[in-house]
């Protein structure tokens, strides 16, 4: 689960320019056409976009799908990729719909402690297994500014941090009443 705005339960991609060649939205995990059309337009595709079910950009044309399944597990069938642009112009709008609200100004992970290592979603062994550490780096194991959702399973927890402690002396006016402190900076 995403810790802002819970898991992703479904993605509309808004195709706002033609593309002349590639850029395709590929679905790797998925192989067969429901209709008869599908298999005409694959025909067409880049090299990428053969490489599962793709999608052709076209100007005005919205993709929608499904994130999870019914039973509110991940579906790796939805597990999609963006092919190269190899001639021309790609410009998309996503609208990213998730299971609660979504706070831009909460923390991305603020239930991981300095130098906990776990993962915070119950998929993050099945996606480290399909090559996800690699392929979504960011999401899995985390950019410098906040962890990733799946360190535990990536084997890339960050180390906890070093604490150094540095003694202090505050003395009063009466230089009898001396105190010292610990702290960590």
């Amino acid at each position: 689960f995403f810790a802002n705005g819970g898991q992703r339960v479904a993605t509309a991609l808004l195709y706002l320019s033609d593309v002349q060649e590639g850029g395709e939205t590929v679905f790797p995990k998925s192989n067969k056409y429901i209709h008869p059309p599908g298999q005409e337009a694959r025909r067409r595709l880049s090299p990428c976009g053969t490489q599962g079910i793709a999608v052709k950009p076209s100007a005005g044309d919205v993709l929608f799908f499904w994130g999870v399944l019914p039973d509110g597990t991940t579906d790796k069938h939805a597990m999609h990729a963006g092919c190269p642009v190899l001639r021309g112009t790609k410009f998309t709008a996503t609208m990213w719909i998730h299971a609660k609200e979504y706070n831009q100004g909460a923390l991305q992970n603020p239930q991981l402690k300095p130098g906990e290592c776990r993962d915070l979603n119950e998929q993050c062994k099945l996606w480290a297994e399909l090559g996800e550490c690699e392929n979504n780096p960011d999401f899995m194991k985390g950019i410098d500014t906040s962890e990733g959702q799946c360190g535990w399973s990536c084997n890339s927890c960050k180390p906890k941090p070093e604490v150094r402690v540095r003694q202090s002396m505050t003395v009063g006016t009466d230089l009898s009443q001396v105190t010292w402190r610990r702290r960590a900076y």
